[in-house]
This record gives structure tokens, C-alpha cells and sequence, in this order.
């Protein structure tokens, strides 16, 4: 079956007029004259249309190739155009004059339609636009509102970045601890270490991401002994899936500055003591072994009442 429109002679076919692919082909290409024609148009405002036509059609209704044949021309030959422009303006304005037509009020209508027509070819271009891309305002709006989300979502990650310091690679060893505690109840991995060096080091990446950016799911998997810490001042006994009571980190990290001063000038003071007290028996020592001395001379030389004497002196003390 064949769908046909037109005229009612036959073709060599038998066909009446040409068909209806035929007939939307022909529109396609006069749509797309009529942007190219209008395109050019705003690229030359000041070339005739008869002359942007010839152009256009040389180019296969190319505005590109028709806006760079057009410069190259009016290079060469634009004194003769303007020549000839001026020669047919006059020659119009005495046709309107012996006519007894305005040329003053012609020339302004001529104007009006000439914006008329370049108004026409914005709102077409316009809308062929809109046609090509499907694009309409309930799209727009939702992909605008799209873009404003991640903006958002991006600056809140940005300005927690580092909130509770800045890991890398190199920490893994030291972060052990908190890093096999999020893989095993965040990720499910339930042995870390069986696990092969290159996935165990994609996953610490995933975890170095989640941990600079401060977006853990809790503040154990950050620092997991100071958590336990807490938890015992807290008298927590076990570790489940919940949100952590708030702290003050501030707070409690001057209290555990004071108890380190503390415990450090408890220690200090004990060192002093022992110094002092292994000093203190040192002197004995050393003045025991001089008396000794004393003693062993005095029973040699046959002074019994020295020797007497000093030995009382290292007699220990009953107490």
C-alpha cells in the first residue's frame, strides 16, 4: 500500500504527486535553509539576501563554509559591492519617488521587517533547538536542582576534611586496630588479614576516604582505644551498634593533659626518692668499710680500746 498526496497527475509510477517521506524530506530541507539562512543573516547583517542565498546554496547550506566564502569575497571585491549597493538604493529611491511613495517612511518599514523577520528566525532557531535535544523547562529545573544537591553535598564533605586528622597509606600499622573493626562490621569482612595484599590495600584506601572526611558511621572506628576509654569511665559494658553518647572532646582531652602531668610529677618524684635513698646507702656503705679498716689496723698495732670502740660503731642496730 503506498500513501501518496500532491497533484492528481500520475508519475511514471503511478503514483499521485510525490510521496509522504518525499513530501517530510522537502520540509527538513526547508527548515534547515530557513536556520541557515537565518544564522548567516545575524553573522552579515549588512550582505543582501539574494546574495546570502547564492552562498548558501554554493555550500550545501553550510553556515560555517558560507560565512568564511563570504569574508573572503567581501575582501577582495567589497569596494565594487558597496559600489553597486549604493547604485541600486538609488536607483530604488527615484522607482519610489516617481511612484510617490515616502523613501524615508519606506526605508523605515523596510527596517521594521527586517527585524520582523530576524525576530522570526531567533524564535525558530529557538525552538528547532528545543525540538533536536527534547530539552524542556521541568528537565531543566531538575537537572538545576540536581547540580544545587551535589554543591551542597560537596561542601559539607570539604569542611569536614580533617576533623579528626589526616591518615594515609603509611598508617595503616598504626590504625590497624580501628581499620579491621570497620572492615568487619561496616564491610563484613570477617578476616582481614587471610584477605590478598591488594584487596587489603583497596580496602584501607576506602577507609582512609571515610576517615579524612570524617563520614565513619561512628566515632570508635576514628580512635578506637580512646573510645574504650570512655566507655569504661561511662561504665559501658559491651559494644553495640549505636549512636555514641556525645562528649566533649575538648573537654577531655585537657582532663587526660592533667592526669599525664600528674602521673609524670608522681614519677619524678619517685626517681628523686630512690636516688636519694640509694645515695643515702651508698655513704653507708662506704663509711662501714672505712671503720672495718680502722678496726683491722687498730687490732694489728695492739690498740684493743680503738678497736673495741669501732667495733660497737658497726655493731647493727636492733631496731
Amino acid at each position: 500500500m503506498k500513501f501518496t498526496r500532491g497533484a492528481e497527475t500520475l508519475d511514471e509510477q503511478g503514483n499521485k504527486g510525490p510521496s509522504m517521506v518525499a513530501q517530510h524530506r522537502t520540509k527538513l530541507q526547508q527548515a534547515r535553509e530557513e536556520i541557515s539562512r537565518s544564522k548567516l543573516k545575524l553573522l552579515m547583517p549588512n550582505v543582501r539576501e539574494d546574495l546570502l542565498d547564492t552562498v548558501l546554496k554554493e555550500t550545501d547550506w553550510n553556515v560555517e563554509a558560507s560565512l568564511l566564502l563570504l569574508e573572503g569575497f567581501i575582501k577582495v571585491h567589497g569596494e565594487e559591492m558597496k559600489k553597486i549597493d549604493g547604485e541600486m538604493r538609488s536607483r530604488e529611491g527615484v522607482i519610489l519617488q516617481e511612484a510617490g511613495i515616502d523613501v524615508e517612511r519606506h526605508d523605515g518599514d523596510e527596517e521594521r521587517r527586517q527585524r520582523r523577520k530576524k525576530r522570526r528566525g531567533h524564535s525558530e532557531h529557538r525552538r528547532s533547538t528545543k525540538r533536536r535535544h527534547g530539552s524542556s523547562d521541568s528537565e531543566s529545573s531538575d537537572d538545576e536542582e540536581r547540580s544545587r544537591r551535589r554543591r551542597r553535598h560537596r561542601s559539607k564533605r570539604e569542611s569536614r576534611y580533617g576533623k579528626y586528622g589526616v591518615i594515609r597509606e603509611s598508617d595503616m600499622r598504626e590504625k590497624w586496630p580501628e581499620f579491621a573493626l570497620w572492615a568487619s562490621e561496616v564491610k563484613g569482612v570477617k578476616d582481614v588479614e587471610s584477605m590478598a595484599r591488594s584487596q587489603e590495600k583497596e580496602l584501607f584506601r576506602s577507609f582512609i576516604e571515610d576517615f579524612n572526611t570524617a563520614t565513619l558511621p561512628h566515632k570508635k572506628y576514628y580512635d578506637l582505644e580512646r573510645y574504650e576509654r570512655h566507655k569504661r569511665r561511662s561504665g559501658r559494658d559491651t559494644v553495640v551498634r549505636e549512636k555514641p553518647r556525645v562528649f566533649d572532646d575538648e573537654e577531655e582531652r585537657r582532663q587526660e593533659v592533667m592526669r599525664e602531668k600528674e602521673r609524670e610529677k608522681e614519677q619524678r618524684l619517685q626517681e628523686a626518692y630512690t636516688m636519694l635513698k640509694s645515695g643515702d646507702r651508698a655513704a653507708d656503705m662506704r663509711e662501714q668499710e672505712l671503720l672495718r679498716a680502722r678496726m683491722k689496723l687498730a687490732y694489728k698495732t695492739g690498740d684493743s680500746e680503738t678497736a673495741q670502740k669501732l667495733a660497737e660503731k658497726l655493731r647493727p642496730d636492733p631496731r
